[in-house]
């Protein structure tokens, strides 16, 4: 392409090769007037990128100004999303670094990034208006803002007859590792860190960003594996409950013990039911905590595996909302693991939450979480009554919580359930009578509990527990009377 003006002219090729995602743009501006002059110039790299196929979702499209205040120095990102387009200011939205590496406009799952081959002065955003043809063409994909991209810097200056090019490296494809880090090494052999526009998750999610690239790793060696991804989910949930197996174990013992303990609760509480004062209250809390410690027993206890899965939580979600690997990926009746698997379409809109479609895995989910808490054990203590009944809002909460999220992550968390289930069952059944006798000294039965013929491994491992409590407990003692005077 060419053009020429005022004694100037301008030539634009286009290298493409036979394959892969990268192309070259070079410009060159030749002076054709008999006086020479400085030369700069400003073009748009990148006009606009289409949103993907989800539409509406303003925070689909982000762009991204790279460089580094030192050739040997880290990355800077200065980043925008489109949401903010129509009201962008171009003086926020610059990057002026001693070396400017590159700029990109993503979506959900694809970018295009323009790296300079040479120096340039500035990298720089404005909000993008498409044209009467876009319209035309795609009127449901432009109704939402866009992005604009453009470089700024100096040719120099060109005597009569001289010319000058600047040339852009131009990536346009998936945003995946295993095809940006080859694609951003240049010709000369450095390292322009392309990678760096893949971040799984935003927001708050992209701090478990190193976590999901964990999960994604583990996730396509057993896609390798079996060439499945809800497969992998799977097999992916099964190492996760295997791994945490001793923890679950370990919680459900804890659950035991403090239903064994309700009758030593109320009778701390009915000491002190008649003094509500702020002393009296502590000293009452107190003593409970003193209670807890000396059977080794703690109230948080069987919080501690859900705590700990908190982080896959948001690492998954990370994962299945931006990898495209998973991109398109279906299972059983799901189309695609990273959007909510859309069983059938609803003849009519869910008024205030805008939903058309029927998701079955979150009602799927919300069914488990009902029948897990039907097989926790039962009691009579008023405040653990008060807190299962404050559990019963959780399968409402997670309802409208999962109901649009990515089915993948959905799915995750129904097979983690049922293995949960499943898991809960099988040390119910090898610990015996042990519940329905934990039952009984909760609602005030027998307080003996157990006789030597009944002895199980529910006890076992809370006896295990009490000695090694106890055997810590004197090595303390110990040492405490060494240091004494």
């Amino acid at each position: 392409f060419s053009a020429r003006k005022s004694g100037w002219e301008m030539e634009k090729e286009y290298y493409f090769p036979r394959q892969g995602f990268i192309f070259t743009v070079a410009i060159t501006v030749r002076n054709v007037s008999a006086d020479a002059a400085a030369v700069s110039y400003s073009v748009r790299t990148i006009p606009a990128i289409l949103p993907d196929d989800e539409p509406n979702r303003y925070f689909s499209i982000e762009a991204i100004l790279a460089g580094r205040e030192a050739p040997d120095a880290g990355l800077v990102q200065v980043k925008v999303n489109s949401a903010k387009a129509p009201g962008m200011d171009v003086k926020d939205l610059r990057l002026s670094s001693v070396v400017n590496e590159w700029e990109a406009l993503n979506n959900r799952y694809f970018t295009v990034i323009a790296a300079p081959s040479g120096p340039v002065s500035a990298f720089y955003a404005a909000s993008a208006v498409p044209t009467l043809k876009d319209l035309e063409r795609e009127p449901s994909r432009f109704i939402q803002p866009n992005i604009a991209l453009f470089a700024r810097g100096d040719l120099g200056w060109l005597d009569p007859g001289r010319q000058n090019t600047v040339s852009f490296r131009v990536y346009a494809g998936p945003r995946c590792d295993a095809l940006l880090a080859p694609a951003g090494v240049d010709e000369t052999g450095r390292d322009r860190n392309f990678g760096a526009v893949v971040v799984y998750g935003y927001g708050f999610f992209a701090k478990f960003d190193w976590l999901s690239r964990i999960l994604l790793a583990i996730l396509n060696l057993f896609a390798r594996l079996i060439p499945n991804y809800g497969i992998a989910i799977f097999l992916l949930t099964l190492t996760v409950k295997l791994i945490m197996h001793p923890l679950q174990k370990k919680a459900f013992v804890n659950m035991h013990k403090m239903s064994t303990l309700a009758p030593e609760v109320a009778a701390i509480k009915r000491k002190y039911e008649n003094d509500k004062s702020a002393d009296a209250m502590r000293r009452m809390n107190a003593e409970m905590m003193e209670m807890y410690r000396r059977h080794g027993v703690s109230p948080l206890g069987g919080c501690l595996p859900m705590l700990v899965q908190l982080p896959m939580f948001f690492a998954l979600y990370g994962t299945l909302r931006s990898a495209f690997e998973l991109r398109h990926q279906g299972f059983l009746w799901v189309d695609d693991l990273t959007r909510p698997d859309h069983l059938f379409t609803l003849p009519f809109t869910m008024p205030y939450f805008g939903w058309t479609t029927f998701n079955l895995l979150p009602v799927l989910y919300v069914a488990l979480i009902i029948l897990q808490q039907k097989m926790q054990p039962q009691t009579n203590d008023p405040q653990q009554q008060q807190q299962r009944r404050m559990m019963m809002i959780m399968p409402l909460m997670f309802f409208f919580i999962f109901y649009n999220m990515p089915s993948g992550l959905v799915f995750y968390f129904v097979v983690s359930n049922i293995l949960s289930i499943g898991e809960q069952w099988l040390i119910k059944r090898n610990s015996g009578g042990a519940p329905a006798a934990a039952a009984a000294a909760s609602s005030g039965g027998a307080a003996e509990v157990y006789d030597a013929s009944r002895v199980t491994s529910w006890d076992r491992a809370a006896e295990r527990e009490e000695k090694l409590r106890q055997k810590r407990d004197e090595q303390k003692r110990k040492r405490q009377n060494r240091l004494m005077p």
